[in-house]
């Protein structure tokens, strides 16, 4: 698990530490995955095992029309229904019940946050700052 930084915060006395989300603690690309099927009916194969991108991973190339309605879809529901990886919410525990607070860093869009509070609750993970 990938631990970005520590820091201190001035209005709490427990240390913070803030965790990637996407591709850390939940699969991005396995939403990816279910996302483009749902979309388009078609399951994808694995191309690139270690591209870091999902679409290189599947090798997956939108036209316009196809990325527009494969956005519509996961910004329904991509954020809210992201598996966790293996140990993520275990690590994330012993971190809570060791005393630290636990926030997540992430490049998505702010529109989503409250989504990502509902994953993140569906799971247990006791991260509730983004």
């Amino acid at each position: 698990m990938t631990i970005d930084s520590t820091l201190s915060s001035t209005t709490n006395t427990k240390p913070i530490i803030a965790l990637d989300c996407d591709g850390v603690l939940l699969d991005y690309h396995a939403t990816f995955a279910q996302i483009y099927e749902q979309t388009f009916g078609k399951k994808l194969t694995i191309v690139s095992p270690n591209a870091h991108y999902a679409e290189r991973k599947y090798n997956v190339n939108f036209n316009d029309e196809e990325k527009e309605q494969f956005k519509q879809v996961w910004n329904e529901y991509g954020w809210r229904r992201m598996p966790m990886h293996d140990g993520a919410l275990e690590a994330c525990l012993l971190l809570h019940e060791a005393g630290y607070e636990l926030i997540c860093v992430t490049a998505m869009s702010s529109n989503f946050i409250e989504h990502r509070l509902e994953n993140f609750r569906l799971h247990g993970f006791p991260i509730d700052k983004i």
